[in-house]
């Protein structure tokens, strides 16, 4: 499972490269892609904003504003590809989140 871990109020941004469900890269597929952030009690934090990046079914995934992201705990996200009927899920990441020192 990958951890990432950032600080509150940082903007929250990694790339990934997505596949359908044939396990071929998914190309100009921002607009199927979806991905969100939930905390340990199924509580919706923030919707990544999903863009391509010019490399062949990789994209970047961003949350600009995570202020209220609580302190010291542990949330959740997956990537969720949708082509007609068959959504894709990958496996869920956690985010670690820690106190942020300079505001």
């Amino acid at each position: 499972m990958t951890t990432f871990i950032m600080k509150k109020g940082d903007t929250f941004s990694y790339y990934a490269n997505v596949k359908d469900a044939n396990g071929k890269p998914v190309i100009d597929g921002a607009a199927n892609i979806k991905s969100q952030i939930y905390n340990d009690k199924d509580v919706k934090l923030a919707d990544f904003v999903i863009t391509a990046n010019g490399t062949t079914g990789q994209y970047l995934f961003r949350v600009l504003d995570t202020i209220a992201f609580p302190s010291d705990t542990i949330l959740y996200t997956d990537i969720q590809y949708t082509d007609g009927d068959i959504i894709v899920s990958s496996a869920t990441m956690t985010i670690q989140v820690i106190k942020d020192v300079t505001r």
